[in-house]
C-alpha cells in the first residue's frame, strides 16, 4: 500500500533527566529495523554534548541521526525519494523543537509514518518544556518513565538544577541536573540561595537527622558541593549511632528473645555495610578509616553464622529425639487388640446349640412345659446325653426339629379346627366370619 495512502502512528516517551528516554528510543528504532522497516533518527542541533552526527545516551550506547535546527527541515535534508520510503522517524530531545506539533501532524496523518518521540515532560521549575506535552492528545500510546532519587534512591519524577542560571533552555548532563523525588525537590527549591548554589540549610539537617535519614545528607551535601558547609564524617558516623540504638531498641521490645536478637543484629550490620560504601565512594578512608567499620562487619558476621549454627543444631537435635517420645493417644484412639488373643470360655455352662431347642417342640397344651426332661441341663449334657466340650456342638437329629407325628390333633398349641372358628385355649370368638372363608 502506498505510504500517503496508510495510516501512521505517533508514540510519545516521557520522563525526567537520567530516566532512560534515549535508551527506550533507540530500542524501539532498533526493533522497528530488525523487523525489516525503514528508519531515520532525528535530533536537534543545539544538542552537542556526545556527538554532533550521532544520539548518544549517557550510558555511551550511540546511534546516526541527522541534526536540525527545525523538523521541517528534515524531509529537504534528507531528500523527497529517502523520505517516502521511510516507515520510522525517532525524534529524541524533543523539546527544542518548536514545530513538533505540526510535523507530527503531516507525518503520522497525511504521509503515513509511525514517529516516536522522546523529550522531558517538564523544565527544571516543572513546567511544560516546548512543545511536548502539546502532542499528547494525537497520541497512540504514552510512555512515562521515572529515574532513581540521586538523594534517597526513591522513584524520580523531576528535575533539579544544581546551578544558579535561570534561562529554560540549558543544555547539561550530571554536572548540571540532577533527578530527585517530590521530597528532595521540594527541598532543593526552597534552599535556593543566590550566591551561586544550593545551601543545605541547618533547620534541613536537623531534620533529616532526627527522621535517622543522615545518608541522605551525606548525599545531598555532595550533590551541591558542600562538603566543607557540612562535613559528610560527622553525619555518618551520627548514623552508626542511630543504627546501634535502633537495634537496642528492637532487642528491648522483643525481650531479648531469638527473633529479636536476629533482627537487631541484621539491622546493625546492614547500616555499617552502608556507611562503608559511602566511606568508598566519596573517599573517606582518610578521615573515616574502613579498617574499624570492617571489624564491627565481621564480628556481626561472625555472631550471625554462630547464632544460625546454634539454632540448626537444637533443631537437629530436637529431631533425632522425637522419635524416642511416646506417641500422645487422645481417647478414641485406643490401640487395636491383637488378632491372637484368646477369648474366655465359660466351663460351667451349658453350650446352647441347636441341640438344646428340642424341649420346645411337641410341648403338650397352649404353652405347658410338661415335656420330659429339663429345658437347662446343668450337668454339662446335651438332649442325647453326649458330653459337651469347647467342640462338642454338633448338629442335633432332624427327629428333634421335626417330630415325626403330626402337630395337627396332637393337643398342642396348633391343636385348632382347620376352619380357623377360633382359639381353643382362650376360648375367643372366631375372627373371620364364615362368609369370608366358607368351610
Amino acid at each position: 500500500m502506498d505510504a500517503r495512502h496508510r495510516s501512521g502512528e505517533i508514540h510519545v516517551i516521557l520522563g525526567p533527566m537520567f530516566a532512560g528516554k534515549t535508551t527506550t528510543l533507540l530500542r524501539r528504532i532498533q526493533s522497528e529495523s530488525s523487523n525489516g522497516r525503514r528508519v531515520a533518527m532525528v535530533k536537534s542541533n543545539k544538542d552537542t554534548r556526545y556527538a554532533v552526527d550521532s544520539i548518544v545516551t549517557h550510558d555511551g550506547a550511540k546511534m546516526r541521526c541527522w541534526a536540525v535546527p527545525e523538523l521541517s527541515m528534515f524531509q529537504p535534508k534528507l531528500g523527497v525519494e529517502a523520505y517516502d520510503k521511510l516507515d520510522v522517524i525517532g525524534i529524541d530531545e524533543a523539546q527544542f523543537f518548536e514545530d513538533l506539533y505540526d510535523f507530527c501532524c503531516h507525518a503520522a496523518d497525511r504521509d503515513g509514518k509511525i514517529v516516536v518521540v522522546a523529550g522531558l515532560d517538564g523544565d527544571y521549575l516543572r513546567r511544560g518544556f516546548g512543545s511536548v506535552l502539546d502532542i499528547i492528545p494525537l497520541a497512540d500510546s504514552v510512555t512515562r518513565l521515572t529515574a532513581r532519587c540521586e538523594l534517597c534512591g526513591q522513584r524520580a519524577f523531576f528535575t533539579l538544577r544544581k546551578t544558579e542560571e535561570k534561562q529554560t533552555e540549558l543544555i547539561g548532563g550530571a554536572d548540571v541536573y540532577m533527578p530527585v523525588c517530590r521530597e528532595h525537590y521540594v527541598h532543593g527549591q526552597t534552599n535556593w540561595s543566590c550566591n551561586n548554589c544550593l545551601v543545605l540549610s541547618e533547620d534541613l539537617i536537623q531534620k533529616l537527622n532526627s527522621r535517622g535519614k543522615q545518608l541522605d545528607s551525606v548525599k545531598f551535601v555532595y550533590a551541591f558541593n558542600l562538603e566543607e558547609q557540612c562535613p559528610p564524617v560527622p553525619l555518618l558516623k551520627a548514623y552508626v549511632m542511630e543504627s546501634k540504638k535502633a537495634a537496642k531498641e528492637v532487642r528491648k521490645k522483643g525481650n531479648n528473645s531469638s527473633q529479636s536478637q536476629n533482627e537487631a543484629i541484621s539491622k546493625e550490620l546492614g547500616a555499617l555495610k552502608s556507611v562503608l560504601r559511602a566511606v568508598e565512594e566519596y573517599k573517606l578512608e582518610a578521615a573515616y578509616p574502613r579498617e574499624n567499620l570492617e571489624k564491627q562487619i565481621a564480628r556481626l558476621e561472625k555472631l550471625k553464622a554462630d547464632r544460625k549454627r546454634t539454632a540448626a543444631a537444637a533443631s537437629n537435635s530436637k529431631t533425632q529425639q522425637q522419635p524416642n517420645k511416646r506417641p500422645w493417644q487422645s481417647s478414641s484412639s485406643k490401640p487395636a487388640v491383637a488378632v491372637h488373643t484368646v477369648l474366655p470360655v465359660i466351663q460351667n455352662q451349658p453350650q446352647l446349640g441347636l441341640a438344646d431347642r428340642a424341649p420346645y417342640v411337641g410341648l403338650g397344651g397352649s404353652y405347658s412345659l410338661a415335656a420330659t426332661g429339663s429345658l437347662y441341663n446343668h450337668a454339662g449334657q446335651n438332649v442325647s446325653g453326649t458330653p459337651i466340650g469347647l467342640g462338642g456342638l454338633r448338629s442335633p437329629p432332624r427327629s428333634y426339629l421335626y417330630p415325626s407325628n403330626s402337630l395337627v390333633g396332637t393337643g398342642g398349641l396348633y391343636d385348632r379346627p382347620v376352619n380357623h372358628a377360633g382359639y381353643p385355649a382362650s376360648g375367643m370368638p372366631p375372627s373371620y366370619g364364615s362368609s369370608l372363608y366358607p368351610p
